[in-house]
């Protein structure tokens, strides 16, 4: 929430952008006229991991990730459509897997970065596993198809979690907003963002 200082205590523009201007060394106003400058090169993707699959009535499906965000949607069938976005510029999309798990309780589909520790590799396991994740910029989008009577768990890090969907529904993220229309919220987290 924005809280606006007293009018007092605002300070008023000022158009002595000549000066400000002066400061700028010549090489940074070159880069900052360069289209689609970034430090780390250019952005690459992967090609979609795409998976579709039944889980049984009341089971859930599982999805987490760790940067980038999830929207689900109902579907118009009785299977679960998922496609995976991977991107990044400093390192290689393809080095995030994608690993799909079916178990008893459901599916669960992760997104499995690199671990920095070759003796601790992370994991993808129903309900949690290692994920240690460092300095890697690889952005997963996960885009859903969720039929109405199959649960959906979102779980995420760095990216906001969307669900318009007919079942239950369990969402969690750090830095995000969540925007959830469910036949029956059980969770909805968030630290850094809003929950409507």
């Amino acid at each position: 929430r924005l809280i606006a200082a007293p009018s007092s205590a605002r300070t008023k523009p000022t158009s002595r952008l000549p000066e400000a201007a002066a400061l700028e060394a010549p090489s940074m106003r070159k880069v900052a006229g360069t289209a689609n400058f970034s430090p780390a090169g250019p952005k690459r993707t992967a090609a979609p991991f795409k998976w579709t699959g039944r889980i049984e009535a009341g089971k859930t499906l599982e999805v987490r990730g760790i940067n980038g965000p999830m929207r689900a949607t109902a579907a118009t069938g009785s299977e679960v459509e998922l496609v995976a976005i991977r991107s990044g510029r400093r390192n290689d999309p393809e080095s995030v897997k994608i690993e799909v798990i079916a178990h008893a309780g459901g599916v669960t589909v992760c997104a499995v970065y690199p671990s920095k520790d070759d003796a601790r590799p992370n994991e993808c396991k129903p309900g949690g596993g290692r994920m240690n994740v460092r300095n890697n910029d690889v952005n997963v989008e996960f885009e859903l198809r969720i039929p109405k009577d199959v649960n959906f768990e979102g779980r995420t890090v760095n990216g906001g979690i969307q669900a318009d969907i007919e079942g239950r529904a369990a969402l969690s993220t750090v830095n995000g907003r969540i925007e959830v229309t469910a036949g029956t919220l059980t969770e909805a987290t968030t630290v850094n963002g809003s929950i409507r």
